[in-house]
């Protein structure tokens, strides 16, 4: 079982342990302004490995991993309480429109805006390497991310039954059910029919909003994918060494992405260690990275408060 670190205490502990330098994956970046908890996330905790490494050996290298959540929505209905029973009733995130009108879509506005605010709080400092990685790139340049979408298309019931397995106090019902699906290429929707054609490695899409029929190999679409299925993705892909997360996330969602991984890669098995970090109750801003950085050095226990 891999190893839990927790928060500023786990910090020093786990940076006493490296040897080699890590890889951070961080999570998905979120469509909406960065609070402060997504702060200590994505920059706060992943400088202060940084800074530990450095004071033992300036030759390793912290490298964070970001998902761009380009394949992902938030137009859709729940018919049922829980993750899975998904109706689609709009558009990935790079196919909506950018809310202020100044870029292509929604992914390319707030990840332009996630850069500027991180260059500001980093204020010229380079603590670490970034590597933002998004579904449309990996499903060309990388087999694994691949094998996930693949699996997805041709496995549903596997999918499913392993939910219930895992989150067996909740009803997960056979239809609808939602892990990947194609995109309209006319209208860009997501409601329809999506076959996966085995011989061939390609996908059919036939979309139940236009009407519109399309037939590409399997790197050639665009896809809608699950959270879950695509974080899974990103990390067999990626080969993190240390995950983030926030005290009390979703524990069941880690164990699912993980059995996910091991029905789509026969024998996958790598060791994540994990650092959990509190959640920080602030939305106040103004601050510079050492001065959070010197705050969270005090961050022992789930719950921490910037006044």
């Amino acid at each position: 079982m891999s190893s839990q670190y927790l928060y500023a205490p786990g910090l020093k502990e786990l940076a006493l342990g490296l040897e080699e330098s890590p890889v951070i994956y961080s999570g998905v970046l979120p469509m909406a302004k960065m609070a402060m908890g997504d702060w200590a996330k994505f920059l706060i905790f992943p400088s202060m490995l940084s800074a530990e490494l450095a004071e033992r050996d300036d030759s390793l290298r912290v490298k964070c991993i970001f998902v761009i959540p380009d394949w992902m929505t938030d137009e859709y209905e729940l018919t049922e309480a829980n993750a899975f029973n998904i109706k689609l009733e709009g558009r990935t995130y790079n196919n909506q429109p950018d809310p202020e009108a100044c870029h292509n879509n929604r992914v390319e506005h707030w990840i332009e805006i996630f850069k500027e605010d991180l260059d500001n709080l980093l204020d010229g400092a380079n603590p670490f390497d970034i590597e933002l990685l998004s579904s449309a790139a990996l499903i060309k340049e990388n087999s694994q991310f691949k094998s996930f979408i693949r699996f997805a298309l041709k496995n549903p019931d596997e999918l499913i039954e392993l939910a219930r397995t895992i989150f067996h106090e909740q009803e997960i019902l056979a239809d609808p059910v939602g892990f990947v699906g194609v995109s309209c290429r006319q209208c860009f929707k997501l409601d329809g029919i999506s076959t996966y054609i085995d011989e061939w490695d390609r996908v059919q899409f036939e979309c139940a909003s236009c009407g519109h029929k399309q037939e590409a190999d399997i790197i050639e679409q665009s896809y809608w994918i699950h959270e879950y299925l695509c974080e899974a993705a990103v990390i067999c892909a990626s080969e993190p060494t240390i995950k983030i997360i926030r005290a009390g996330e979703n524990e069941k969602k880690y164990e699912y992405m993980d059995k996910i991984s091991n029905l789509v890669i026969s024998g996958y098995s790598r060791e994540i260690s994990t650092l959990i970090i509190p959640n920080i109750d602030s939305e106040r801003g103004g601050y510079r990275l050492n001065e959070l950085i010197d705050l969270a050095k005090d961050w022992e226990k789930p719950e921490a408060e910037i006044a």
